[in-house]
């Protein structure tokens, strides 16, 4: 698994003291990615999260053309020619800003799985 429960924990502790209980989640936006956030969705483990922590968490998606959080910051610093405060500013409003809660990223992720073009009215199909 990319976090375990005991490790969203220990992060949980520290936005609950700092960032006032906001947990914002920004994986990889390949498929391994986005495949360790569907776990922790499905699985139980955000939810449990919730149980045991007065925490927000919420999902924040890259905009395209950028595999992690780092290439997004590269990309913003120019390769270092602008100052790494700013392209972590940059980060903050273009990507964790839009940060969406965790359920409504999930459903949004359930259904862009399903084949919306069904104009037969057929039952939808489930493709990736």
């Amino acid at each position: 698994a990319a976090l375990s429960l005991e490790q969203l924990e220990l992060a949980a502790n520290v936005v609950d003291s700092v960032h006032g209980g906001s947990l914002i989640l920004c994986l990889d936006s390949d498929e391994a990615g986005i495949s360790a956030i569907e776990r922790l969705c499905s699985g139980g483990i955000l939810s449990k999260l919730i149980e045991s922590k007065a925490v927000h968490v919420c999902v924040a998606s890259l905009p395209d053309g950028f595999k992690d959080p780092a290439d997004f910051i590269e990309a913003r610093s120019n390769n270092g020619r602008t100052s790494i405060t700013a392209a972590g500013d940059a980060l903050w409003t273009e990507v964790l800003d839009k940060a969406k809660p965790w359920t409504d990223w999930y459903i949004d992720r359930v259904v862009s799985l399903y084949n919306v073009d069904d104009t037969k009215n057929e039952t939808a199909k489930i493709g990736r």
